[in-house]
């Protein structure tokens, strides 16, 4: 069977049994499609414990952040197929496959060779139904394409005409690290007296614009291999997203949650564990206007959970030239949707963001982040050592937190008696 696929241009891994899966250093991810043999070695032959050896092996083999994929059961038997269903959704920390569905081994194979074009079509048909599962693969396979793409176009830059096989190889590794470091440079500041980790972050960052070109370039392809879009058009496609899928998405786009030990710009941290708001009760003030009743402040801010972000400037900290934090309070506040017109109105200096989907007292919630840049606050230099952040504004919301925040601070006016 590997051999079959091999000819498709398909690379499978083969695990023999769940002694195999066993012996997998860690869990897989980006797996889409298992062809699952129904009985395994040692699973037993009563029909609980030969279930319970295909959902015990699944698990060793996926990492829980795998994402879709589909099971082809190979098997003659139908009851085999809704006993493995109905056993493995038991069991949520296992990635649910999006289908299963049955294929007898005996009818694609011949002349002990099998027929890999004839099975690959049958996934076709019977994943057919799940336009989305069609979208978003399309588009992983294209992401992959523009990285490999982009590869080899700063691989070709870097390539020497002239010299020996070692001169050449060794002119190549230096030429990379050149476009390396340029690229850290003009991206996040970078210094030759930078840390070699704030170069590389900057180099990596460097590339995704130039990945996301080569993706960009590459949207026809996924169209033609998703080949019917027309499920988009579906009324009820147009239904909106729920609250907690906005959210999640949001906090996808604006927050990052590596390295959150690391003293950045845009982290943001619980002032629980760093104490450095100066006065909780004029922040809490200042975020309405004198009219606002008690009962409207009580709404938003009961369940509050103050923050400071970092907001130094980003070549400043590639730099290593930060003297102290600078740093910007605010909230994290849980208010419903049927209240969102209590948060406070919108000015020149106060900046909002949400709804985040976060993790920030053992329960997911949905918040908004709201800051004051009236209170933009400095700290000592060793204010912040060792503590660790919620997360990180991502460069499109910390960008514009500090574009307002220069607003804030160089606005024009006059002085009239």
């Amino acid at each position: 069977m590997a051999e079959a696929l091999w000819g498709l241009g398909l690379a499978p891994l083969y695990i023999s049994g769940p002694e195999a899966a066993r012996k997998l250093e860690e869990p897989l991810q980006g797996v889409r499609l298992i062809l699952l043999d129904m009985v395994l070695d040692g699973g037993g032959t009563s029909e609980t414990s030969k279930m319970s050896t295909l959902a015990a092996t699944i698990k060793q083999i996926l990492d829980p952040g795998n994402g879709p994929y589909v099971v082809v059961a190979w098997t003659a038997h139908p009851d085999l197929v809704t006993d493995f269903e109905e056993y493995l959704v038991k069991f949520p920390e296992i990635p649910q496959p999006v289908e299963i569905f049955r294929l007898a081994k005996g009818d694609f194979k011949h002349d002990g060779v099998y027929d890999a074009p004839r099975i690959m079509a049958e996934v076709a048909k019977n994943i057919e139904q799940y336009c989305g599962l069609k979208f978003l693969t399309g588009w992983e396979e294209q992401s992959f394409l523009a990285a490999s793409q982009t590869v080899h176009q700063l691989s070709a830059l870097a390539s020497p005409n002239l010299g020996t096989p070692l001169e050449r190889r060794t002119a190549w590794d230096l030429s990379i690290r050149i476009l390396a470091y340029s690229l850290a440079r003009q991206v996040a500041g970078a210094t030759p007296e930078s840390a070699p980790t704030t170069i590389a972050r900057g180099f990596f960052n460097g590339l995704a614009p130039l990945h996301s070109d080569r993706l960009e370039a590459g949207l026809p392809n996924v169209i033609l291999r998703v080949g019917d879009c027309s499920a988009l058009k579906d009324k009820a496609a147009h239904t909106a997203p729920t609250e907690d899928q906005k959210a999640s998405i949001n906090t996808m786009l604006h927050c990052s949650f590596d390295d959150l030990e690391v003293f950045r710009p845009g982290n943001v941290y619980l002032d629980s564990d760093v104490h450095l708001i100066r006065d909780p009760e004029k922040l809490a003030s200042s975020f309405f206007k004198d009219e606002v009743t008690e009962e409207r402040r009580a709404t938003i801010l009961t369940g509050a959970i103050p923050v400071v972000v970092e907001a130094n400037a980003v070549c400043d900290h590639a730099n290593e030239k930060v003297q102290h934090p600078r740093l910007i309070p605010g909230y994290f506040v849980t208010v419903r949707s049927s209240h969102k017109q209590l948060l406070p109105d919108t000015t020149a200096y106060l900046w909002r963001l949400g709804y985040l989907r976060m993790v920030l007292d053992g329960t997911p919630r949905n918040y908004t982040l709201l800051l004051n840049l009236l209170h933009l606050d400095a700290a000592s230099s060793q204010a912040l050592n060792g503590k660790k952040a919620v997360c990180r504004l991502r460069s499109e919301a910390l960008s514009d937190l500090l574009a307002r925040l220069g607003q804030q601070v160089n606005r024009p006016g006059k002085t009239l008696l």
